[in-house]
């Protein structure tokens, strides 16, 4: 895969200096002036494989406050100040008056513990009567205090005093040993890579963002200069494209123009992440709905990139020149304009070591003994299962289903219309959806399980990855087009969680691969119009006001079934329409009633409270002797079902106790009789009409 036209680099071979002094350009004997011609061609070098050219600027070219009040923008001299204070490579100051010695506040301050501020001082200095510097001035900037000789006009202008052979301005030997030893071209390479890191520590390395990321936000970290250099190149890229969103600088950080400029450049920020840094975070954005948050040192972020976005306006400007803009125009593209991905699933970063190690070790288990056939019988059903050995083999079947389960498994989605094996969704609340509705059907899909079909899965699972990785991408301005057949390492995944590359009922993965398997269908079937769609596991339930759309809707029903090799069973399949007061419709057992005007209510048929009571007195008989506690667990479990499901049913239940004991039995009485014997039976029970 190739993507194109991203910025993948903090490219800084055009190291920043500001030259600050006195303001009395466009003086052609303004030292600022001199020093910046030097630098220009002093400080330069361009190969094939080497490019370096420092970036002077006379800081009056940023600081101007009457074309500020002018254009009427939001800028603030002091956050400038600060911005440029930290971005610089170099700044020279000529220390000349107090009014100077203002202006080199912010960058004396953040150089106290580096040298890039170097401040040049005439050596008569210390004779001035009225444009002292201060011993306390001298005192706190000593170590960047260099001394020159210098010359006065007739103005008290300070001026170098030398000419050379041709008459040209000669710079002080003091100046210029300053500026050969700061040369960046002895230095090497200014070439920084954009670097995504987790340490916090890592901040201010040059190239480095760090990140963080948690279920809902992915959020940057920036020291100011690599947010600088970021802001510039994503300006020039805006720049340089068809897109006019920049010909001049937004009013403030509230203008549109400026709010279009930082969607861009979270966007650039975004599909840089996604293709400079490892394939992990694919993993992360193809899984997660989140939010991009941009932090600079605690400050307001808005405000700081809208100042930076005027520098770059302004460097961008400077003698309507781009050759001079901070971005080399003479480096070498070939590294920046593409970057390749390996095809594959791997590239989403959907396969974690841990998963792979598991698979590893557990590859060859002898299937004889890890599994064994059980008959269990599921809503009437007599069903065959797989279930685990309770031995080693068994065991080591049950984790490597459940480390694939916990780690690839669960970056498939579900729908929200699918109501089995999901915790806080139940029967009631599956057909509470369809309050309101008089048309009902009913199907059930003909052995789901077994239907599904390893390569079907391995197919739809690729195919889904690949829509997501292709929607990001299309938002990012991107495209990945490259799809080829169902790639192994996805197959040796889901090999181990099938039996004879059918889906078997009883493995703890199952679930939620039956789950997924319908989740396109669930998807469109929720944006037919006026219907509502239901499914628990292989029973689905279709209502609507009326019988047209409804026929609509089952038409749409089959149609995605057969793409999807799957067949109703029609002996199953149950139509009603609640047309009169206490007409009713069966749904897994449960009862939706409709009562008087459009008020619905649900019961448990009569069939499950007689069964379930019947339970109850085999365990309450057998207690004293056999003591069979899975049994008990299993009658509370129905009763606490008919107790959450319906009121009315719970009560019809009860009543159906106490008519099975002919000696005029109560509640109260059984209640007791169940403590005295130790049963936990009575754990169910209703204590509320006991204690009454």
């Amino acid at each position: 895969m190739y993507i194109t036209n991203f910025i993948c680099s903090l490219d800084s071979r055009r190291p920043l200096v500001f030259l600050c002094g006195p303001a009395y350009s466009p003086n052609p004997q303004d030292r600022r002036w001199i020093l910046s011609h030097y630098i220009q061609s002093k400080w330069s070098e361009k190969e094939k494989d080497k490019y370096v050219h420092a970036f002077p600027i006379v800081v009056d070219e940023l600081f101007k406050p009457d074309e500020i009040k002018e254009k009427k923008l939001d800028i603030r001299l002091n956050i400038l100040e600060e911005i440029v204070s930290k971005i610089s490579y170099k700044t020279y100051i000529f220390l000349d008056t107090m009014s100077t010695s203002y202006e080199m506040g912010q960058f004396t301050n953040f150089a106290y513990n580096n040298d890039s501020v170097t401040i040049f001082v005439d050596k008569k200095y210390r004779g001035r009567k009225n444009n002292a510097i201060g011993e306390y001035i001298r005192l706190s900037i000593d170590k960047s205090f260099v001394e020159y000789t210098a010359s006065y006009d007739n103005n008290g202008l300070i001026y170098f005093p030398e000419k050379d052979g041709k008459g040209k301005t000669r710079i002080p030997k003091e100046i210029l040993k300053v500026l050969e030893d700061d040369n960046p071209v002895k230095k090497g390479c200014f070439l920084n890579k954009i670097l995504f890191s987790t340490y916090i520590n890592d901040l201010n390395k040059p190239g480095y963002i760090v990140y963080h990321r948690s279920k809902d936000l992915l959020s940057f970290n920036f020291c100011i200069r690599n947010l600088f250099y970021y802001i510039s190149s994503v300006y020039k890229l805006l720049s340089k494209s068809s897109q006019a969103l920049l010909n001049e600088i937004p009013q403030s950080p509230r203008d549109y123009r400026f709010k279009e400029f930082v969607k861009f450049f979270k966007q650039e920020l975004l599909k840089t992440f996604v293709c400079v840094n490892n394939s992990s975070n694919i993993s992360f954005l193809l899984t997660a709905d989140f939010s991009i948050e941009v932090n600079v040192e605690n400050l307001d972020c808005d405000e700081l990139i809208y100042h930076m976005l005027y520098i770059s306006y302004k460097l961008f400007n400077i003698k309507s020149s781009s050759s001079r803009y901070l971005i080399p125009e003479a480096s070498d593209q070939s590294s920046f304009d593409s970057i390749y991905f390996v095809d594959g699933l791997e590239m989403f970063g959907l396969f974690d070591n841990e998963t792979m190690c598991a698979l590893d070790k557990n590859r060859y288990l002898p299937h004889k003994q890890c599994i064994s056939f059980r008959t269990l019988k599921i809503k009437n059903k007599t069903r065959n299962i797989l279930a685990y050995r309770n031995n080693f083999f068994g065991e080591r079947l049950r984790g490597l289903h459940q480390t694939i389960l916990d780690s690839f498994l669960s970056k498939l989605p579900t729908s929200k219309s699918s109501y089995a094996y999901k915790k806080g969704k139940n029967t009631l609340v599956c057909l509470k959806q369809h309050e309101g509705n008089y048309y009902f059907a009913k199907f059930d899909i003909h052995k789901y399980f077994e239907s599904i079909r390893l390569k079907m899965l391995g197919n739809k699972i690729q195919n889904y990855f690949y829509k997501k990785i292709n929607a990001l991408l299309s938002n990012l301005s991107l495209s990945y087009s490259n799809k080829k057949r169902i790639n192994s390492k996805l197959t040796s995944i889901l090999k181990p969680l099938f039996y004879k590359y059918q889906l078997p009922i009883g493995f703890v993965s199952s679930p939620k691969i039956s789950d997924f398997y319908l989740f396109e269908c669930d998807e469109r079937m929720n944006k037919q119009k006026g219907i509502i769609y239901t499914r628990y596991a292989d029973d689905i339930l279709i209502s609507s006001k009326s019988k047209g759309e409804l026929d609509e809707g089952i038409r749409l029903l089959k149609s995605l079934l057969r793409e999807e090799e799957l067949v109703l069973n029609e002996k199953k399949t149950r139509f009603a329409v609640l047309n009169h007061e206490n007409d009713s419709f069966k749904f897994l057992g449960i009862n939706i009633v409709r009562r008087k005007g459009d008020l619905f209510d649900y019961t448990i048929s009569n069939t499950y409270l007689v069964q379930t009571c019947k339970m109850f007195f085999k365990v309450f008989e057998e207690w004293e002797w056999k003591k069979d506690i899975n049994e008990v667990i299993k009658v509370n479990g129905r009763i606490s079902y008919i107790k959450n499901i319906s009121n009315n049913s719970f009560k019809r239940f009860l009543h159906l106790l106490k008519v099975k004991f002919k000696d005029g039995t109560t509640i109260s009485d059984l209640y007791w009789r169940l403590i005295w014997m130790d049963c936990p039976l009575y754990l169910e029970l209703p204590k509320d009409i006991i204690m009454s």
